[in-house]
């Protein structure tokens, strides 16, 4: 059984990281040596405080790729916003009806991706549009709907799960 260590971050309200004391063989072996290193981290926050998670989530993703997973209307593509404002981009937008959106930062410059794949039907559709193309640009990726593409997703992608709470309150998990 694995051991946790609970530490709390004050800026963003209540967070916890919840660090691996001990880790047994199994866990190693199912985890990619990059979330081996990564703390999982849990917040709960409002829309109001959604600018000080996205900052956290920048600060602690040890990879530029991220998965939102969560059921419609649980703030993935609003979370995303934050975030990609966070990083000095472009205003970000769903792409749900054109599967993706670039973003630009304040010189102009490649920031990252946002795809989301709800529409598609199969991980063809996905290759179909370059995705191995951008995933081999050095910028931010970000995937809602990660689950419809589960072969296809790169190596260092950090899932971040988000569940409704109650209307203003969102939990998120990075792991």
């Amino acid at each position: 059984m694995d051991v946790f260590v609970k530490k709390s971050i004050p800026a963003i309200g209540q967070c916890s990281i919840f660090t691996p004391k001990f880790a047994s063989l199994g866990d190693i072996r199912r985890h990619k040596i990059l979330r081996q290193n990564m703390a999982v981290q849990e917040m709960t926050f409002s829309l109001e405080e959604i600018r000080n998670t996205a900052k956290e989530i920048i600060r602690s993703a040890p990879a530029r790729a991220l998965c939102f997973y969560g059921e419609m209307g649980a703030g993935k593509t609003t979370l995303i916003k934050a975030i990609v404002k966070e990083l000095g981009g472009s205003e970000a937008q769903s792409p749900t009806f054109g599967l993706v959106n670039e973003y630009e930062d304040s010189e102009g410059g490649l920031l990252g991706y946002h795809f989301d794949f709800y529409r598609i039907e199969s991980e063809e559709e996905a290759l179909d549009l370059g995705l191995e193309d951008y995933f081999s640009q050095d910028a931010w990726i970000f995937i809602e709907w990660p689950e419809k593409i589960p072969s296809l997703l790169p190596e260092n992608c950090i899932p971040v799960y988000i569940q409704v709470i109650d209307d203003n309150t969102r939990e998120i998990r990075l792991s």
